[in-house]
């Protein structure tokens, strides 16, 4: 709880964090606010860490866009965020499902000609799939690649992450033509790239060709031998026992069987 006394004493100080520490309403964060303009007017120094702990006590009252203000003012305020802290108002707006303050706040940050790296491609790929526009995906595909080249492990979970924003979006189309162009690359794992296949041919009503595929890659390894990803292998049998479509079921059962006889392989060597 922050109270008048509190900012007449840590405003005459350097330590105007211990203030924004204790901020977990919108008030109080007015309040710290109304400290941090006293402290400027002191021509004090702020300490290096006073960014980061304002940016988490503007998320912990709810109020990301104050934080973006006030890094967009940093000369005024003092606060000359570093990129750790634009990952983290970044992540913040995300998990608040706003894809378009997320957004800019990357602009933001390469305005302020701060080194991006996988992270924060990762974080602005993100935050335009959100955004869902052609011209937004387009951008996170881009971005994701440039995660990729640098982070290889965190651009595959960049792009896991727009397929499936994708399928949220009713977009199914469009992700299949992006994991097509990633199969092509080779930027996904074998076991990965197969389940969002198969997770996309299933909500895109493509059953047979899921089928087709799944035998082709028969033999990709999964966490109990070779055989298919277990991930995605419950949602295909779920949707294909569900049709009406007896040759689907024929085709499930055939695979099914051809599938165990995978499974026998390494323990008859």
């Amino acid at each position: 709880m922050i109270d008048n006394l509190q900012v007449n004493r840590y405003t005459k100080s350097s330590n105007m964090t211990k203030i924004f520490d204790c901020v977990t309403t919108a008030e109080e964060l007015r309040v710290a606010l109304k400290a941090l303009a006293s402290f400027r007017r002191s021509l004090s120094r702020p300490t290096p860490a006073l960014p980061l702990v304002v940016v988490r006590a503007c998320l912990r009252a709810g109020s990301p866009h104050e934080a973006l203000r006030l890094i967009r003012n940093k000369v005024s305020y003092g606060l000359f965020p570093s990129r750790r802290v634009f990952h983290v108002l970044m992540d913040g707006f995300i998990r608040d499902g706003d894809g378009a303050g997320a957004v800019s706040v990357y602009s933001q940050m390469l305005d302020d000609e701060v080194l991006p790296h996988g992270m924060t491609f990762h974080l602005a790929s993100r935050a335009h799939a959100m955004l869902g526009t052609s011209e937004a995906l387009e951008k996170a595909e881009s971005l994701s690649q440039q995660c990729q080249e640098m982070e290889p492990k965190l651009g595959s979970k960049s792009f896991v992450i727009l397929v499936k924003a994708l399928l949220s979006q009713n977009k199914g189309r469009e992700a299949l033509s992006l994991l097509g162009r990633l199969e092509q690359d080779q930027l996904l794992f074998p076991q990965t790239q197969l389940n969002l296949m198969t997770h996309v041919l299933v909500e895109i009503g493509e059953l047979g060709r899921v089928l087709d595929v799944l035998r082709e890659k028969l033999c990709v390894p999964s966490d109990d031998g070779p055989g298919l990803p277990l991930e995605a292998w419950p949602q295909l049998q779920a949707a294909i026992q569900s049709s009406s479509d007896m040759e689907l079921r024929q085709k499930l059962e055939n695979l099914e069987k051809d599938l165990e006889n995978v499974r026998k392989i390494p323990s008859q060597q």
